[in-house]
């Protein structure tokens, strides 16, 4: 039986042998050297790019105060200029009315002048197309034919004519009293309207020069309000840059002071982790130690019980 037991033990002998060679070799692997961050120079460092930041956030604090005492009495500005606007408005639509209602009268004068004129050339055109200046003449015409006709001999055919001639002429005379009916409407034909639609739109003239005048006031008035605004508010312009570009400024340094904390503490867990890896190979190598020196120990133990 202590025979049986030897050759059980000695059985798995190698392959603790086998780990105890191998162990070495592992822990070599491990033994690499390993540089720890330096949290002090870290955090000078860090307490640099602090500064920094806080020495850009005060010019930027401080440019923010300038520009808001240079923009101070906006609200006010804006309602005084607001109300400039609206006094501008309210006399352009005034004017507006006036200027429709002038254009009304222009309109009924032009339209009052165009039938004057176009009676006149109707009753013109009317007499050129009489031929004679009066029913008297027409008469007077009609006697000269009938003359030949008691004084001449004439054919039958020219007898003819003369008749024929004598009926239109006697045709004519009623165009006269057309034509005199149409001559007393002309010379009726009331234009006396036409002077006092003139001097309704004179005054009409009078009320809107004198709204315009007002709106010029109103509007010198608004503009004086803005110069003196801009000359309150002097650099602005140069001011906005400057702070834009201190915001740039300030945004770059956070985003530096960023990059270098993240890549300290980076550099800090990879660190912990080379120290837990160490830590477990040397845990490692301690318990193969164990194990050799236990099996060594049994090795011995059953070697003096074999002698036994």
């Amino acid at each position: 039986r202590l025979l049986d037991l030897l050759l059980n033990h000695w059985s798995s002998v190698p392959v603790r042998f086998a780990a105890v060679a191998m162990a070495p070799k592992a822990a070599a692997k491990v033994e690499k050297k390993i540089e720890k961050p330096d949290r002090d120079a870290f955090d000078k460092e860090m307490a640099q790019y602090q500064t920094d930041i806080e020495a850009l956030q005060k010019k930027q604090q401080e440019l923010t105060k300038k520009i808001e005492g240079r923009m101070g009495g906006k609200e006010e500005f804006q309602r005084k200029k607001d109300e400039f606007t609206s006094r501008m408005d309210e006399l352009q639509e005034k004017i507006g009315a006036l200027m429709a209602q002038k254009d009304t009268i222009f309109n009924e004068i032009k339209t009052t002048q165009n039938k004057g004129k176009d009676m006149k050339s109707e009753l013109n055109n009317m007499k050129k197309s009489l031929g004679f200046n009066s029913v008297q003449e027409i008469d007077d015409a009609i006697a000269d034919i009938e003359y030949k006709m008691w004084t001449e001999t004439l054919t039958l055919k020219k007898e003819k004519e003369y008749i024929a001639q004598i009926s239109q002429l006697r045709k004519r005379k009623p165009e006269f009293t057309v034509y005199a009916n149409k001559e007393a409407e002309v010379q009726s034909f009331d234009t006396s309207g036409v002077g006092q639609m003139r001097a309704s739109a004179a005054e009409l003239t009078e009320k809107i020069n004198a709204l315009r005048d007002e709106r010029r006031k109103v509007k010198e008035g608004r503009d004086k309000l803005v110069e003196e605004r801009r000359a309150k508010q002097g650099d602005m312009p140069e001011l906005f840059d400057e702070r834009e570009g201190i915001s740039k400024q300030l945004g770059a340094k956070i985003r530096e002071r960023n990059a270098k904390r993240d890549e300290f503490y980076t550099a800090q867990r990879e660190f912990n982790a080379k120290l837990q890896e160490e830590k477990a190979a040397r845990w490692e190598k301690q318990k193969v130690e164990r194990d050799v020196k236990n099996a060594e120990w049994e090795k011995s133990k059953l070697e003096r019980q074999a002698e036994d």
